[in-house]
């Protein structure tokens, strides 16, 4: 990236080297000349209100950059001499700025003082921003205001507090990311004839982002463009003069974040677009969208609530249907998830499901409570009735294979909503409060992305609170009223599932709508298994099993995933003997494979009772 500055003539270079060299050159205490006229140079004296003296000294040393080392390297005190005298304090405003840096020539002897490498290119016509910084510094232009963006609210507030004059006036964007916080502080700076100076701190170290701080700063003075700090944390940043006593902040919080020191701070919060503000965003920025069949695109706006940023970044890639942006945007916010979680994507759907049928309707009601919770918030009763605890929060509880994360993805899928599985181990840390701020951070991407959370194992995270005997104890048990307030605010689908239920904590049990028990399935719910598997996976040979499957089902108490697996097993080893279809002895090794993991094998009675005659 990179900072325009302003149209400012760079006539007059040659003149300046001869002015220059004349300058040092020149004996006897006679009058200096003026140097050449240089629209940029005389910009920089008054942006940096150097006066006369300072815009001779800066004048001598670019006509000597421009004339690529002509002299021996000049001191401080060559310089004044050579433009007549300058007061003292001028050079360390000039070092201090990096407008003229210091350099040893050699021991014992002056500083000799250079023309910022920056400072000669700008004034040149160049950039103000050094490259090292471009891939953290720059402009953008102003897109076209959403409907419901505050812009001229935001610009009145600027200006009035511009007007008072005192202190500096700050405009404070918060929200996640992709909220369109940078383009709206960029359609607040152009209402007010501008364009702000994008500086991104976030991650750097505290040398780092004085460095940079000192760049916008010199950069805004020069371009006479308002700063626009991005991050989360405090960082020092003066009051800086009146010619941009206007920043923009963009941070997460609401609170604290790069405001600058004495700044008076009109907070926005930019929170996820309206619907209609997202149907605005999708045909302003996406070709073709308006003429997508009407159900697609309500679709994409129901099940995916993007933000600015995230449909900005769908149309650069050309989606040319529906499905097409649907799978671009899912790929963008994977790409941007927590390590802690991955996005499970299926076909699986309810005819997949092999469970109790009381099982199954409750898995139904819990499919049909997501899908109808945000029109049920929009009622004025159930809002002001229940004004916590809005999340759909269901426990699956059971042995492990028997179809808790299946049973999940079929819910998913249902609704055309991506299942976000979170590695319960990684959220937990051993320092307190991480754990609750680790969990909050994938309760808002999920909320964000429209997904169901799936927690495996979720009595790690939600386990019983201990007794308060010391107080590594009482630090566990803050965690876990932290955990408490996160799932009570928490408005989207979430999913936990456990081996243990007795081992959750009875605060996380009373805050459930649904908890629901997959027991190990029966001998009939077995024999559907394997003769739907077989059906599937070798419709060609699958009659002539049934037998076998029967057999298996009932001698066999698999768990569903270990049925599954066995017919996996099966299908490798009929490729293995080059047949399509499977045999009989395929699914015998298959069921072989999954009792030597448990380390075990086929008993004599068993093998002899799984023997069936093709007669039947």
């Amino acid at each position: 990236m990179t900072v325009e500055a302003q149209q400012v003539s760079p006539d007059g270079d040659e003149q300046m080297t001869s002015w220059a060299l004349a300058c040092l050159a020149r004996t006897g205490d006679g009058p200096v000349p003026a140097p050449p006229t240089h629209d940029r140079l005389s910009h920089l004296a008054q942006a940096f209100r150097l006066g006369e003296d300072g815009h001779r000294l800066v004048a001598l040393f670019y006509g000597l950059w421009r004339g690529g080392g002509q002299v021996a390297p000049v001191s401080a005190a060559m310089a004044r001499r050579a433009v007549g005298g300058a007061a003292p304090h001028l050079r360390g405003v000039l070092v201090h700025w990096q407008i003229l840096s210091e350099a040893a020539v050699a021991p014992g002897a002056p500083l000799a003082l250079v023309l910022d490498e920056t400072i000669g290119d700008w004034l040149g016509g160049g950039d103000p921003i050094p490259p090292r910084w471009h891939d953290r510094i720059g402009t953008r232009d102003a897109p076209e205001p959403l409907p419901g963006w505050p812009v001229e609210d935001l610009a009145t507030r600027a200006a009035d507090g511009l007007d008072r004059a005192g202190a500096p006036v700050a405009i404070r964007l918060s929200g996640a990311p992709g909220t369109g916080r940078r383009s709206l502080a960029a359609a607040v700076a152009e209402k007010l004839g501008t364009r702000p100076i994008f500086a991104d701190l976030a991650g750097l170290d505290p040398v780092e982002s004085r460095a940079l701080v000192h760049v916008v700063e010199r950069a805004a003075r020069l371009s006479l463009r308002p700063p626009c700090w991005i991050g989360d944390e405090a960082v020092h940043i003066p009051e800086g003069q009146p010619r941009f006593a206007l920043h923009f902040v963009v941070t997460r919080q609401s609170s604290g974040g790069p405001v600058p020191a004495g700044a008076i701070v009109h907070g926005c919060d930019c929170g996820p677009l309206s619907m209609s503000d997202r149907r605005h965003a999708w045909s302003a920025l996406v070709p073709g969208f308006s003429d997508w069949p009407e159900p697609e695109r309500e679709r994409l706006l129901h099940l995916k609530p993007a933000t600015v940023g995230e449909i900005a970044r769908v149309a650069a890639a050309g989606p040319a249907s529906p499905d097409a942006a649907m799978a671009t945007l899912r790929a963008d916010q994977a790409s941007r998830l927590d390590p802690v979680i991955s996005p499970r994507l299926g076909r699986l759907g309810w005819d997949d499901l092999i469970l109790p049928d009381p099982l199954t309707r409750g898995l139904t009601r819990l499919s049909d409570e997501i899908a109808m919770a945000p029109g049920l918030w929009q009622q004025p009763a159930m809002e002001r009735l229940y004004p916590q605890g809005r999340g759909v929060f269901a426990l699956f509880s059971g042995p492990p294979g028997t179809g808790k994360t299946m049973a999940a993805q079929v819910v998913a899928n249902a609704m055309g909503l991506d299942l976000y599985v979170v590695d319960s181990g990684a959220v937990v840390s051993k320092y307190v409060g991480e754990t609750a701020q680790n969990l909050q951070s994938v309760f808002a991407q999920a909320q964000a992305d429209a997904a169901v959370l799936f927690f495996d194992e979720a009595e790690g995270l939600f386990g019983k609170r201990t007794e308060t005997r010391d107080a590594h104890a009482r630090y566990l048990n803050a965690d876990t009223n932290v955990l408490l307030q996160a799932v009570e605010s928490y408005a989207g689908a979430c999913i936990l599932a456990t081996n243990r239920r007795d081992n959750l904590d009875p605060a996380f049990l009373r805050r459930l709508r649904h908890v629901l028990d997959f027991p190990r399935p029966d001998t009939g719910l077995r024999e559907r298994m394997w003769l739907a598997l077989c059906a599937e996976l070798s419709p060609a040979t699958a009659a002539s099993l049934a037998p076998q499957c029967t057999r298996l089902a009932q001698i066999l108490e698999f768990t569903g995933a270990q049925i599954k697996n066995a017919l996996r097993t099966a299908v490798i080893e009929a490729r293995r003997d080059g047949r399509e279809g499977l045999a009989r002895a395929d699914l015998l090794a298959g069921a072989e494979h999954e009792l030597q993991k448990e380390g075990r094998a086929l008993t004599k009675a068993e093998a002899a009772r799984l023997e069936v005659r093709d007669d039947g």
